[in-house]
Protein backbone atom coordinates (compact mmCIF):
# COMPACT_ATOMS: atom_id res chain seq x y z
CA UNK A 1 0.00 0.00 0.00
CA UNK A 2 1.18 3.44 -0.77
CA UNK A 3 0.63 5.98 1.15
CA UNK A 4 0.31 9.71 0.68
CA UNK A 5 0.44 13.09 2.32
CA UNK A 6 -0.24 16.77 1.61
CA UNK A 7 2.48 18.86 2.37
CA UNK A 8 2.72 22.85 1.17
CA UNK A 9 6.85 22.93 1.11
CA UNK A 10 7.94 26.56 1.29
CA UNK A 11 11.67 27.81 0.51
CA UNK A 12 12.91 31.13 -0.12
CA UNK A 13 13.77 31.56 -3.69
CA UNK A 14 17.72 33.67 -3.44
CA UNK A 15 17.72 36.98 -5.13
CA UNK A 16 18.73 36.73 -8.92
CA UNK A 17 17.60 33.01 -8.63
CA UNK A 18 15.18 31.47 -11.04
CA UNK A 19 12.96 29.01 -10.34
CA UNK A 20 10.75 26.93 -13.06
CA UNK A 21 8.09 24.64 -11.67
CA UNK A 22 4.20 25.21 -10.50
CA UNK A 23 5.05 27.13 -7.44
CA UNK A 24 3.38 29.55 -5.59
CA UNK A 25 5.16 32.82 -4.95
CA UNK A 26 4.67 35.20 -1.95
CA UNK A 27 6.22 38.11 -0.07
CA UNK A 28 10.11 38.68 0.22
CA UNK A 29 11.22 35.80 -2.27
CA UNK A 30 9.45 33.39 -0.60
CA UNK A 31 8.15 30.31 -2.81
CA UNK A 32 5.22 27.67 -1.85
CA UNK A 33 5.00 24.39 -3.58
CA UNK A 34 1.69 22.49 -2.45
CA UNK A 35 0.71 19.09 -3.69
CA UNK A 36 0.22 15.37 -2.62
CA UNK A 37 3.43 13.27 -2.37
CA UNK A 38 3.99 9.42 -2.35
CA UNK A 39 6.30 7.30 0.10
CA UNK A 40 9.64 7.61 -0.90
CA UNK A 41 8.90 10.81 -3.12
CA UNK A 42 11.65 13.17 -2.97
CA UNK A 43 11.77 17.09 -4.14
CA UNK A 44 15.55 18.58 -5.14
CA UNK A 45 15.98 22.12 -5.95
CA UNK A 46 18.31 23.59 -7.91
CA UNK A 47 18.43 27.84 -8.06
CA UNK A 48 19.94 29.34 -11.14
CA UNK A 49 21.64 32.51 -10.71
CA UNK A 50 23.55 34.91 -13.22
CA UNK A 51 25.88 36.82 -11.66
CA UNK A 52 24.73 40.40 -10.71
CA UNK A 53 26.76 43.62 -10.58
CA UNK A 54 25.52 45.75 -7.98
CA UNK A 55 26.25 49.17 -7.05
CA UNK A 56 27.03 50.16 -3.63
CA UNK A 57 28.61 53.63 -2.55
CA UNK A 58 32.39 54.40 -3.71
CA UNK A 59 32.06 51.48 -6.14
CA UNK A 60 30.61 47.95 -7.33
CA UNK A 61 30.43 44.33 -6.61
CA UNK A 62 29.26 40.95 -8.00
CA UNK A 63 26.90 38.52 -6.33
CA UNK A 64 25.61 35.64 -7.67
CA UNK A 65 22.65 34.29 -5.79
CA UNK A 66 23.76 34.20 -1.67
CA UNK A 67 27.45 34.71 -2.44
CA UNK A 68 29.40 37.95 -2.59
CA UNK A 69 32.62 37.34 -5.25
CA UNK A 70 36.21 39.37 -4.31
CA UNK A 71 39.77 39.44 -6.25
CA UNK A 72 41.93 37.40 -4.00
CA UNK A 73 45.00 38.96 -3.56
CA UNK A 74 48.30 37.32 -2.84
CA UNK A 75 49.25 38.70 0.53
CA UNK A 76 52.39 39.24 2.65
CA UNK A 77 52.05 38.87 6.33
CA UNK A 78 54.46 40.63 8.88
CA UNK A 79 54.16 39.99 12.74
CA UNK A 80 53.06 43.20 14.38
CA UNK A 81 54.07 43.79 17.89
CA UNK A 82 53.11 47.30 18.76
CA UNK A 83 50.68 47.66 21.41
CA UNK A 84 48.14 49.94 20.33
CA UNK A 85 46.43 52.41 22.65
CA UNK A 86 42.64 51.23 20.98
CA UNK A 87 43.75 47.62 22.24
CA UNK A 88 43.92 48.85 25.87
CA UNK A 89 47.94 47.64 25.60
CA UNK A 90 46.73 43.94 24.90
CA UNK A 91 48.81 41.52 22.95
CA UNK A 92 48.15 37.79 22.16
CA UNK A 93 49.74 35.56 24.93
CA UNK A 94 49.34 32.40 23.75
CA UNK A 95 52.06 31.13 21.46
CA UNK A 96 51.07 30.63 17.38
CA UNK A 97 48.68 33.53 17.46
CA UNK A 98 50.67 36.64 16.54
CA UNK A 99 49.15 39.64 15.65
CA UNK A 100 49.69 40.00 11.81
CA UNK A 101 49.90 43.06 9.30
CA UNK A 102 48.62 41.97 5.53
CA UNK A 103 49.87 43.26 2.80
CA UNK A 104 49.45 43.30 -0.64
CA UNK A 105 51.99 41.30 -2.66
CA UNK A 106 50.64 41.21 -5.97
CA UNK A 107 48.23 43.21 -8.26
CA UNK A 108 44.80 44.84 -6.63
CA UNK A 109 44.54 47.98 -8.28
CA UNK A 110 41.39 47.36 -10.71
CA UNK A 111 38.44 49.22 -11.77
CA UNK A 112 35.50 48.06 -13.25
CA UNK A 113 34.26 49.65 -16.07
CA UNK A 114 30.17 50.55 -16.26
CA UNK A 115 29.32 48.30 -18.83
CA UNK A 116 31.50 45.37 -17.51
CA UNK A 117 29.16 41.60 -17.88
CA UNK A 118 30.62 38.87 -15.27
CA UNK A 119 30.78 35.43 -16.59
CA UNK A 120 30.05 32.68 -13.95
CA UNK A 121 32.26 29.76 -14.25
CA UNK A 122 32.25 25.88 -12.12
CA UNK A 123 34.56 23.94 -11.48
CA UNK A 124 34.16 21.28 -9.46
CA UNK A 125 36.95 20.46 -7.87
CA UNK A 126 36.86 22.26 -4.49
CA UNK A 127 39.98 21.31 -2.25
CA UNK A 128 42.14 22.36 0.49
CA UNK A 129 40.70 24.62 2.98
CA UNK A 130 38.68 26.60 2.96
CA UNK A 131 38.79 25.91 -0.37
CA UNK A 132 41.97 26.98 -2.23
CA UNK A 133 40.51 26.03 -5.48
CA UNK A 134 37.15 27.21 -5.21
CA UNK A 135 34.15 25.24 -7.29
CA UNK A 136 32.84 28.61 -8.49
CA UNK A 137 34.21 31.52 -10.00
CA UNK A 138 33.14 34.38 -11.58
CA UNK A 139 35.37 35.94 -14.72
CA UNK A 140 34.83 40.17 -15.49
CA UNK A 141 36.77 42.42 -17.00
CA UNK A 142 38.75 45.36 -15.54
CA UNK A 143 41.76 47.64 -16.11
CA UNK A 144 44.39 48.84 -13.90
CA UNK A 145 44.13 52.23 -12.21
CA UNK A 146 46.96 54.27 -11.19
CA UNK A 147 47.55 56.27 -8.04
CA UNK A 148 45.76 54.39 -5.80
CA UNK A 149 47.94 53.97 -2.89
CA UNK A 150 47.88 52.46 0.95
CA UNK A 151 47.05 55.15 3.48
CA UNK A 152 50.30 55.34 5.58
CA UNK A 153 51.61 52.53 3.39
CA UNK A 154 49.53 50.31 5.52
CA UNK A 155 45.88 51.05 5.47
CA UNK A 156 43.28 50.37 2.99
CA UNK A 157 42.41 53.50 1.19
CA UNK A 158 38.51 54.51 0.12
CA UNK A 159 37.86 54.15 -3.65
CA UNK A 160 38.89 57.30 -5.83
CA UNK A 161 35.81 58.63 -7.13
CA UNK A 162 37.37 58.77 -10.32
CA UNK A 163 39.86 56.42 -11.44
CA UNK A 164 42.79 56.76 -13.76
CA UNK A 165 43.70 53.94 -16.17
CA UNK A 166 47.33 52.83 -15.71
CA UNK A 167 46.43 51.17 -19.31
CA UNK A 168 43.91 51.15 -22.06
CA UNK A 169 43.59 47.24 -22.27
CA UNK A 170 41.27 45.44 -20.37
CA UNK A 171 41.94 42.38 -18.60
CA UNK A 172 39.89 39.65 -17.11
CA UNK A 173 40.02 39.16 -13.48
CA UNK A 174 38.30 35.76 -11.83
CA UNK A 175 36.81 36.34 -8.62
CA UNK A 176 36.34 33.53 -5.93
CA UNK A 177 33.51 33.95 -3.12
CA UNK A 178 34.08 36.23 -0.55
CA UNK A 179 34.75 33.36 2.46
CA UNK A 180 37.62 31.72 0.27
CA UNK A 181 39.92 34.65 0.26
CA UNK A 182 42.22 36.13 3.15
CA UNK A 183 43.21 39.67 1.55
CA UNK A 184 40.34 40.84 -0.89
CA UNK A 185 39.25 43.34 -3.31
CA UNK A 186 35.24 43.11 -3.02
CA UNK A 187 34.15 46.84 -4.03
CA UNK A 188 35.49 47.97 -7.57
CA UNK A 189 35.89 51.50 -8.09
CA UNK A 190 34.31 52.60 -11.42
CA UNK A 191 35.00 54.14 -14.49
CA UNK A 192 32.73 57.12 -15.78
CA UNK A 193 32.92 55.90 -19.21
CA UNK A 194 34.63 52.55 -20.87
CA UNK A 195 37.10 52.00 -23.48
Amino acid sequence: RVRSHALAFSFRVPEGSTVEGDYEFGENGFATLARTFRDGESLSLHFGAEPVIKDTPGGRYVQRGTLVYALSIPARAEVDTVSYDYMHGKMPEEPGFDCLNLYPAGSWKWALAPDAMAVFERDGKASGYPWEVPPVSVRIPACGIQGWDLEEERFTPHNPAHPERASEENQTLTLVPYGCTLLRLTVFPIFATSK
